[in-house]
């Protein structure tokens, strides 16, 4: 029964009943399934950092009225968590990017995580250079730093109420 191949025969006829083995036969002929894997925990977890420190309503703020193409804010998202997790060129975060699942970054291209870069690092006119120092000017970067600050300055504000408590 082995020489003449109707073992073979028989389980493959059984095989269908079988998802397991299924596989195994379509592997064995080369036409295996490929699947694709995502890593989710550091996209969902930074999303909802990025949103609390409301980083995603600063850039957007920022952004209006400009026409860009793509999501600026996700470009930049992408390129911070990049950096987070695996620091590099943002060359490498256009690749690193596939073995994420990160909302709306997939059909980012690398000319569109330079161009938001770049954006980033744009000189302010000269009516925005108040404060910048004799080295380096002011440019959109520290427009957002400025932004996510005035959003949170009054966290420290009212430190009369935590020496109160601790005075009684």
């Amino acid at each position: 029964m082995l020489a003449s191949g109707r073992l073979d025969s028989l389980i493959q006829s059984l095989g269908r009943f079988s998802e397991k083995l299924a596989l195994l036969g379509a592997h064995a002929r080369g036409d295996s399934i490929t699947t694709r894997s995502a890593r989710i925990g550091p996209a969902l977890i930074f999303q909802r950092l990025w949103q609390a420190c409301s980083i995603d309503k600063a850039l957007t703020a920022l952004l209006e009225g400009r026409r860009f193409e793509f999501s600026v804010e996700r470009a930049i998202f992408l390129t911070v968590l990049h950096r987070l997790f695996a620091p590099g060129s943002d060359r490498a975060a256009e690749k690193w990017k596939d073995d994420y699942a990160i909302e709306g970054v997939g059909d980012l291209d690398l000319h569109q995580l330079y161009r938001a870069m770049a954006w980033l690092g744009e000189v302010l006119p000269k009516d925005q250079q108040d404060g910048a120092t004799p080295f380096v000017p002011r440019t959109n970067k520290d427009l957002i730093e400025e932004e996510l600050f005035a959003r949170r300055r009054d966290l420290f504000s009212d430190l009369d109420t935590l020496a109160s408590k601790l005075a009684v």
